[in-house]
């Protein structure tokens, strides 16, 4: 460890960072499956374009494209968003870089079932899967 490390005040960020990380998850699916980020490659920039274009409540857009902003998925410079550069390449379905398509595997009810019984598959000393 070097001594930065050691003389660091404990502080519970990381903790509550792990605890609430299904909410980046679920935001991030939310997008991905809204097609949002493609929506503002396409030149939608404010809550209502980007709700009219992904067929969602504009209150319910502003406040999804407000959480990502605040994880550094998205930038705000009044009422229009940007994709940060890694959104924009990964994210964009338009792109040949695009890995939106991964949440049909990753995020599967299986997956996420498993993932609910860690504890289970701890205690008994096998996999969460079956």
């Amino acid at each position: 460890m070097t001594n930065a490390v050691l003389h660091q005040q404990p502080t519970p960020e990381r903790i509550f960072n792990a605890i609430n990380a299904h909410q980046q998850t679920e935001a991030i699916k939310t997008a991905i499956e809204l097609e949002l980020f493609t929506a503002i490659a396409e030149g939608n920039t404010t809550a209502a374009e980007i709700a009219a274009r992904c067929r969602a409540s504009e209150r319910g857009m502003r406040i999804l494209c407000d959480f990502l902003t605040i994880h550094g998925f998205l930038t705000k410079e009044g009422t229009h968003y940007s994709p940060a550069p890694d959104s924009a390449m990964f994210l964009n379905r338009h792109s040949p870089a695009y890995i939106g398509g991964t949440i049909e595997f990753q995020l599967t009810a299986h997956v996420r079932e498993a993932h609910a019984r860690l504890t289970e598959a701890a205690r008994r000393g096998g996999t969460a899967l079956g």
